[in-house]
């Protein structure tokens, strides 16, 4: 039996190309991503060598329709898809996840508002692994990535800060010697009082 490789999102643009590249043993998910019981269904059923996860609410303007919506499609979705993995693929397979604009959008954000305050903002800086499927150093609580960025950078750690909205992104700056900040999830930049 030849392994397959599955693909969620194969209507949208990144899985319609995908499918003019890939056409032998690949398995379109067809169900509806926020029903455990399809998803589960489809990865139960296939042994696969690789998923390609496209599916997601993408367009700004269609997210904010309907958040709740879009939140279980984008998060709920994705987490019984990797939940179903690890229950029943037997293999480790390939997994790929793609982020939606959003990701871009809050990206530009930042870009433009150290811009207008006059801060030089060296990189974004991101872990592309996930703890439900592998280990890994770079993702918070643990440091490399911050590490990575002081040794490329030469960054004093003194004369330097982190701001994030969860207890990891704090724990990981007290390993590599930061002050930290914790603010809430959303919070306005603007906002802040340092």
């Amino acid at each position: 039996m030849s392994l397959k490789i599955g693909i969620t999102g194969a209507s949208g643009v990144l899985g319609s190309e995908l499918q003019k590249k890939i056409k032998k043993n690949l398995i379109i998910f067809k169900g509806d991503l926020t029903k455990k019981k399809d998803v589960y269904h489809w990865i139960k059923n296939n042994e696969f060598k690789s998923i390609y996860h496209f599916a997601a609410v993408v367009p700004i303007k269609d997210f904010n329709k309907s958040v709740k919506k879009s939140f279980k499609v984008n998060s709920t979705g994705t987490k019984f898809l990797v939940d179903a993995i690890i229950k029943f693929q037997s293999k480790k397979i390939w997994f790929f996840y793609s982020s939606t604009s959003h990701v871009y959008k809050l990206n530009k954000f930042l870009t433009d508002w150290f811009e207008l305050h006059q801060l030089t903002l060296l990189s974004i800086s991101f872990c592309p692994h996930h703890d439900a499927i592998e280990s890994c150093i770079c993702r918070k609580p643990d440091s490399l990535m911050l590490e990575k960025v002081i040794a490329r950078y030469n960054i004093s750690v003194n004369d330097s800060f982190l701001i994030g909205d969860s207890l990891r992104d704090i724990k990981a700056a007290e390993k590599v010697g930061l002050k930290a900040f914790q603010i809430k999830p959303n919070s306005n930049l603007n906002l802040l009082n340092f």
